[in-house]
């Protein structure tokens, strides 16, 4: 039961993650304007190294680009009727 539990909690989480990257991509393909400005910000902010957590407070454009989809596109509809 536990292994079961367990893979359902990371079975949801990837694919809500897959959903959210899904979405993203999308958009990025649609609008090649906004991917290209958060393309430039994130070769201006972060450049050749890796990234860190603590680069999303210097890229506000790549950071309201993302939660837009979010608000757009949501993974799971907020308005749904409970019995």
């Amino acid at each position: 039961m536990l292994v079961g539990n367990v893979s359902s909690f990371f079975g949801a989480g990837s694919e809500t993650v897959r959903t959210s990257i899904d979405w993203l991509l999308l958009v990025a393909a649609g609008y090649p304007d906004v991917r290209k400005k958060v393309q430039n910000e994130i070769d201006r902010v972060i450049g050749d190294r890796s990234p860190v957590w603590d680069d999303n407070k210097n890229m506000p454009y790549t950071m309201a680009v993302i939660w837009e989809v979010f608000r757009w596109k949501p993974i799971n509809p907020i308005n749904i009727l409970r019995t």
